[in-house]
């Protein structure tokens, strides 16, 4: 090899690892990808890869975990999808609350002794004839509300002077009602199907 021959040899080398002619025939943009993934400390960007398979940025609206689905109407009872709307409260205030919340609307209202931590009341009737009324739940009237009220513990309950006896008329547990109606059944009434679905159906 002559001194001319070899002179060009090395600056072929220099030119192939420079930024020199074989980076411009690549033009400006793949020169960058390639210079990036070769020495620039960052890593190569896959440009094929279809712009609707990257990942989607979480709308930030929207909190962590949350899926968006569509809106139901009317709320679960006894795992299938009620026709009514149910509210659950404790004590006369509350219950009393959520009668004059629901004015001119159909209200249905089942009272029963309160129940204990462990989930169970102190009244053997009110736990005999709950499944038997949420059972007929599937057949009150569309929009119709359905008030859930434990009405406290076995000793205020016997108060003769207790809120619900003096005020509702109430003087036995579970009882079931039509509020704003003589339609009503009262203790072991409420454990009989015919006559709570006959309650819930009626006009």
């Amino acid at each position: 090899m002559n001194e001319r021959q070899g002179a060009a040899r090395g600056r072929g080398r220099r030119e192939g690892r420079g930024g020199g002619p074989r980076a411009a025939e690549m033009g400006p943009s793949r020169a960058a990808v390639a210079a990036r993934g070769v020495g620039g400390g960052g890593r190569a960007v896959n440009e094929s890869r279809p712009l609707q398979e990257r990942p989607r940025a979480r709308d930030p609206l929207l909190p962590a975990g949350y899926k968006c689905r569509g809106a139901r109407l009317g709320s679960a009872v006894g795992g299938a999808m009620a026709r009514c709307e149910e509210l659950q409260v404790s004590g006369y205030e509350r219950c009393s609350r959520a009668l004059d919340d629901n004015r001119g609307k159909t209200v249905f209202v089942y009272f029963t002794g309160s129940k204990s931590a462990d989930g169970r009341s102190w009244c053997p009737d009110c736990e005999q004839a709950e499944p038997i009324v949420r059972e007929a739940l599937k057949n009150i009237p569309a929009g119709a509300v359905f008030i859930y009220c434990q009405v406290g513990d076995r000793s205020y309950w016997k108060d003769p002077n207790n809120e619900f006896r003096k005020n509702l008329k109430i003087t036995a547990v579970p009882t079931l009602l039509k509020y704003g109606t003589p339609q009503k059944l009262v203790e072991s009434e409420c454990s009989k199907a015919d006559l709570v679905q006959m309650l819930f159906a009626e006009d």
